[in-house]
């Protein structure tokens, strides 16, 4: 977890720098093209160097999961299935309160 953070910080750090050190400020789309290629740096060397093999799609997925649930408390990335399950937990009617529920 070190190492990955070391490493984040320091390939942060390149970039950035080449970003401020040219004089002018960046645009939004040329920050959003250096953090995706930050990202994708940062995936391919978690692939070439973590101490065992790990699936491409696994990565990918413990990513988004990572993203979206350090936004706030109540956001959550769910799968196709999860989405599923929960779609079929939450139709139906509930007593007591008045209100259906459809997909």
């Amino acid at each position: 977890m070190v190492v990955i953070i070391g490493l984040v910080l320091g390939l942060s750090l390149s970039i950035g720098g080449g970003l401020i050190g040219n004089g002018k400020a960046p645009s939004k789309e040329e920050m959003a093209w250096e953090q995706a290629r930050l990202f994708a740096e940062v995936l391919e060397r978690v692939k070439r160097d973590y101490v065992e093999p790990i699936d491409d799609a696994e990565l990918m997925e413990s990513a988004i999961r990572g993203m979206v649930s350090d936004l706030d408390p109540h956001s959550q990335y769910l799968d196709a299935g999860e989405y599923r399950d929960i779609r079929i937990s939450t139709t139906g009617s509930y007593t007591g309160i008045g209100i259906e529920v459809d997909q």
